[in-house]
């Protein structure tokens, strides 16, 4: 039994995934919005908006080998630009505890 019908909610129906991420954004937590981004890039890998918002999100939250996929994604899809360049930098740094590796260092002159 444990404690959790003393003050859990026994009462309470479940609440499966599906509805709350057709919830409204607004009532959403973070994770619930990045996996409703998740799912939408899965059906739509070539919206590179969607990678470009994603991959500094990933990095914020620590998630550095997601946020350098989600960099390389958007620059195979879109091209070089000086934010996704310095993205991936700093996301090839954070994956690697904090080193500058060669590729990171090359992006980075590559955007100086």
């Amino acid at each position: 039994w444990g404690i959790y019908p003393l003050f859990g909610a026994p009462d309470m129906p479940s609440m499966p995934l599906a509805p709350r991420l057709a919830a409204a954004p607004d009532r959403s937590s973070v994770t619930d919005l990045i996996a409703r981004a998740e799912a939408h890039l899965a059906q739509n890998p070539g919206d590179v908006r969607g990678w470009d918002v994603l991959a500094p999100i990933y990095l914020r939250l620590g998630r550095a080998s997601d946020a350098v996929s989600a960099y390389r994604t958007s620059i195979r899809i879109a091209g070089e630009n000086l934010a996704r360049i310095l993205g991936l930098g700093e996301a090839l740094t954070a994956a690697s505890g904090g080193t500058v590796t060669a590729e990171a260092e090359k992006l980075f002159k590559k955007a100086a």
